[in-house]
């Protein structure tokens, strides 16, 4: 008589088809799929891979995988046999939620006054100055991304007499960010030492004499990278307080938005052209992209809101 394997090979055959490796799902904020070849963006797949390592999981123990069903998600499975331990995927899952508790963080800035810099002032005005509070620090909120172009009225003039009323100009990158609290200064701006440096000042009317003052102001932050193109001048912090007339039925129905704005000028963005200021929709588009790219190489809060990054994660499930 012989044995058969026959019937013990199927249900056996049933058991792997049937089981779920599967240990999290990962949904960001953003499409995790190349457009083009219809693949995980390398950007994520790399980022997971350094954090397991970080937790002391061999990277060949988990499985970073598309969600076939959502492309703002990643699958994460492990083998049938073998894989991380429960100690390093708590620590994995715990890693990961940390991103997503840091991401309403600001951006915090520390200006502080320095009137021992100023000349040409009388007694008085040094006084109300070094009267004033010396530090502020404030939270500053990534809002969008700004595309402003040189355009004055010569420029007006060449493009009415263009063949085809379009003219070249300097476009530059900004970042529009809210600030809290607001700076009680008339403008945050630049004034320049020579054609290659500026200094920032804040403009404040004096009540000595009721003439604005420039202050030169320093300014910290604890983005090192940031930090280093603020003392180098390759950025600049402009605020400016518009004191426009708010209509009141506007105000009673929208509200008045009283947020104060600090524009971030991350640098040019190379000579663009446009009619009147104006692009169209697929060039402002990628003005745009170009403009988020620069401002994410400064990191967070940047990469929360723009970018290929794992600060894009919006949340976590574990299995």
């Amino acid at each position: 008589m012989r044995l058969s394997f026959k019937n013990l090979w199927i249900p056996f055959s049933l058991l792997l088809v049937g089981c779920d490796n599967s240990i999290a799902t990962l949904t960001f904020d953003h499409h995790v799929i190349d457009n083009t070849y219809d693949t995980l963006i390398d950007a994520y797949h790399d980022e997971l891979t350094a954090l397991m390592i970080e937790q002391g999981i061999d990277s060949e123990d988990i499985d970073i995988a598309r969600d076939s069903s959502n492309r703002h998600s990643i699958v994460l499975k492990t083998p049938f046999f073998g894989g991380p331990d429960d100690s390093q995927i708590t620590a994995l899952k715990e890693a990961l939620q940390a991103i997503i508790e840091t991401k309403d963080t600001a951006l915090e800035v520390t200006f502080t006054l320095r009137p021992d810099q100023m000349s040409d002032i009388s007694p008085s005005e040094r006084e109300e100055i070094e009267a004033l509070e010396q530090e502020y620090t404030v939270a500053l909120e990534v809002e969008e991304p700004l595309i402003l172009v040189d355009y004055g009225i010569q420029d007006g003039l060449r493009t009415a007499f263009s063949q085809d009323g379009t003219i070249h100009s300097d476009a530059r990158c900004s970042m529009a960010m809210t600030v809290e609290p607001a700076l009680p200064f008339k403008q945050l701006t630049i004034r320049s030492e020579s054609e290659e440096a500026f200094e920032h000042i804040f403009v404040k009317k004096l009540n000595t004499n009721n003439n604005l003052r420039e202050i030169p102001v320093e300014i910290t932050t604890g983005n090192q990278k940031l930090l280093e193109a603020l003392e180098s001048n390759e950025v600049a912090m402009l605020v400016n307080i518009r004191e426009e007339y708010v209509n009141p039925i506007r105000q009673h129905f929208e509200g008045r938005d009283d947020s104060q704005q600090l524009e971030l000028d991350l640098g040019s963005l190379g000579t663009i052209r446009h009619e009147h200021g104006a692009v169209n929709r697929s060039q402002m588009w990628g003005l745009e992209e170009k403009c988020t790219n620069m401002a994410v190489t400064y990191g967070r809060p940047f990469t929360y809101e723009y970018g290929e990054s794992l600060d894009r994660l919006e949340s976590i499930s574990f299995n």
